[in-house]
């Protein structure tokens, strides 16, 4: 196949036309800022749009959509429950009920089963002082030791101070032992003690009347034969909706976008490093993510009978089992590919499967370890689509396994991994070959922060090539204190370990037209990185700022992510998910949500008429 069409520009690029279509992957590119202007429509299906400045586009209609999108819904989970039993029995005191099999006895007996394995409420006796008395010889001979003889004939109390029962009943009781006879302090405890006594047989007298009317039905039902029962089998079947094909248009910008037209963003993503601001309708479509849950299961009816010949003893015999009609629920519906998580990559990043997912993930211009364009949905390895804008070397002699034209790259030389190597004393001419030259591994990590917070830059850095390196620099510095040597994928302990977000360099494994090459790939790790995981799919719309101000509607079944929301429309409709710090929605009629709003400081709702707020569930 042939690699996706590119127009770069160093600064400036601006685009007119009545319509501009951005399609196959293609990418319009600029260093700087980009103006488009379209007097029609300005489509981006399944293309990339991308600014280290700013962006604004103006055009009557704005899509930006997903070329090749599907999902299915696959089994995730599978639970067998405990098998339970139905009492039938005509006249038993818990005819209708299930109980687990195991409260059962004699259950396949043909005489008959018995519910009796519910433990009873105990029965206490009343508390008093009681006269001591010596074992009889049978008790003696069965294990008691004798009463010394100047103990028979005095009175004792039947529960000790420290017995379990003053608690379980809610008495306080004395906090020393009694003291010994013959001891003056005795009849000053006993005293104390008796009046503690008296309290406690009231409670008694309670607990034991309550106890009376929990045990008649257990001891009732404990003596009931049951003949006729059900069997009651049944399992639990979970299943969510996962993407089988993604091919997103990104609109992406370091500073700000400007849309000024109606835009549509649909299963794909607008970013932005500083303020988007939209003027004119805006409607984010994404497929909904549900679990649903399935009970599935067959009931066996049974019974018991002596049969007529030859004569033998009643037996219990089972019918055929019947399919029982399926139970499903389903959870709150959510936008699929976004989702709300705490921790960095690197603490998850710990199997190789996850890696290898991971990396799936990481390359933006379709360069997949399993060799195809990310949402390609090719069959094999000869799918591999790259950007005209880079060269793929899959000979052993390269340096790099993409290489970006030097037509682009001749005027600015591009911070690259060289850093890392050179700063840790290897020489970059003798190191395995790397992923990509300096340029593709800027992309590579400005993809990855992407991934991992939802966010175009990571906090504190507005300038990929100065947040590049001081986690190259960090990197470096953990290497030295750990002696990690650059390829070598870090251990678990490691991860747990680290001080501070940082780039390490990994060997990783892709294939390019069919053949395995081995290539270093710069991999971020974070510490603390708490905000948004993005997966195949989704819809996204993310900045520092989002700001909207429309007479028309903003319709988000989406996500929309930044650190300070406003938006003021004609309408406002929200089934997906909106998050930031401060949040605060102006509606000209009614404002909607079947979603997640959820600010972190503040949320301010205000509509001219109705807040609805209701469950899709």
């Amino acid at each position: 196949s042939h690699p996706a069409g590119v127009i770069a520009a160093h600064r400036q690029l601006n685009v007119s036309a009545d319509t501009i279509q951005n399609t196959g992957n293609a990418l319009l590119y600029s260093g700087g800022d980009i103006a488009l202007t379209a007097e029609e429509t300005l489509k981006n299906s399944g293309a990339r749009i991308e600014a280290q400045g700013s962006i604004a586009i103006t055009a009557p209609h704005i899509e930006n959509e997903n070329a090749a999108f599907a999902a299915k819904r696959t089994i995730t989970s599978a639970a067998v429950n405990p098998t339970k039993i139905r009492i039938d029995e005509p006249g038993h005191i818990e005819q209708g009920k299930a109980f687990p099999e195991w409260e059962f006895r004699n259950i396949d007996s043909g005489y008959g089963a018995y519910h009796s394995h519910i433990a009873k409420k105990p029965i206490y006796e009343h508390a008093a002082y009681e006269e001591i008395k010596q074992p009889t010889p049978a008790e003696i001979a069965a294990g008691e030791a004798p009463v010394p003889a100047e103990l028979v004939g005095t009175l004792s109390p039947n529960y000790d101070y420290d017995d379990p029962i003053f608690k379980e009943l809610g008495v306080t009781s004395m906090n020393t032992p009694r003291p010994k006879n013959g001891d003056p302090a005795q009849a000053a405890w006993d005293t104390q003690y008796q009046g503690i006594l008296a309290q406690l047989n009231e409670k008694i007298a309670v607990h034991n009347e309550e106890a009376k009317k929990y045990n008649a039905p257990i001891e009732e039902a404990a003596g009931q034969k049951i003949d006729l029962l059900t069997v009651i089998e049944t399992y639990a079947q979970t299943s969510e909706e996962q993407v089988t094909s993604s091919m997103p248009g990104n609109i992406r910008a370091g500073g700000s976008i400007e849309l000024h037209g109606d835009t549509v963003n649909k299963d794909s993503n607008i970013i932005a490093g500083g303020t988007l601001h939209s003027t004119g309708a805006l409607t984010q479509e994404a497929k909904k993510q549900q679990a649903q849950t399935i009970a599935l299961g067959t009931t066996q009816f049974s019974y018991t009978r002596r049969p007529p010949w030859p004569r033998k003893g009643r037996q219990r015999r089972y019918k055929s089992p019947v399919f029982m009609t399926p139970e499903v629920a389903r959870s709150q519906a959510s936008p699929i590919g976004v989702g709300l998580y705490e921790g960095g990559i690197a603490r998850e990043n710990l199997t190789d499967e996850q890696r290898r997912r991971i990396h799936n993930a990481l390359s933006p211009f379709g360069l997949a370890p399993d060799g195809f364009a990310k949402g390609s949905g090719g069959e094999g390895p000869e799918h591999l689509l790259v950007s005209a804008l880079y060269r793929v070397h899959p000979e052993s002699t390269a340096k790099y396994l993409i290489e970006t034209d030097p037509a682009f790259t001749d005027r600015r030389k591009f911070l690259s991994s060289d850093y890392m190597y050179q700063r840790l004393r290897w020489d970059p001419d003798k190191v395995p070959k790397r992923i990509g030259d300096g340029f593709y591994e800027q992309q590579l990590f400005a993809e990855q922060i992407l991934r991992q917070t939802g966010k175009r830059h990571l906090g504190g850095y507005t300038d990929d090539e100065a947040a590049f390196q001081a986690l190259m620099d960090a990197g470096i510095s953990y290497a030295e204190e750990m002696n990690i040597a650059p390829g070598v994928a870090l251990t678990k302990e490691q991860i747990e370990a680290l001080p501070s977000d940082m780039i390490w360099l990994e060997a990783r494994e892709v294939y390019v037209r069919g053949k395995k090459e081995r290539a270093v790939y710069p991999v971020l790790y974070m510490k603390n990185a708490n905000g948004l995981r993005l997966t195949a799919g989704g819809s996204l719309i993310s900045a520092k700022n989002i700001s909207v101000e429309t007479t028309k509607a903003l319709k988000n079944a989406g996500t929309l992510y930044a650190e300070n929301i406003r938006a003021h429309a004609g309408d406002i409709e929200n089934e997906g998910l909106v998050l930031a710090k401060d949040i605060a929605l102006t509606s000209d009629t009614d404002i909607k949500t079947t979603g997640t709003i959820q600010g972190e400081s503040s949320v301010l709702l205000d509509a001219k008429d109705n807040i609805y707020a209701e469950s899709t569930t």
